[in-house]
């Protein structure tokens, strides 16, 4: 969490809506997850595609 710029101001304005550290973390890995599965799926070609 302390690397990555946009982590940190992922971060930053969860710790701004009050959040603490526990809730950060389960937010920050939704995020990851949710930005990862669109990436997978826009990214497949339909032959990848699982039937």
């Amino acid at each position: 969490m302390r690397d990555c710029p946009t982590t940190r101001a992922y971060v930053a304005r969860r710790v701004a809506e009050g959040k603490n550290e526990k809730e950060i973390r389960r937010c920050l890995k939704r995020y990851i997850t949710c930005w990862l599965h669109r990436y997978l799926t826009t990214t497949m070609t339909p032959a990848m595609a699982p039937a």
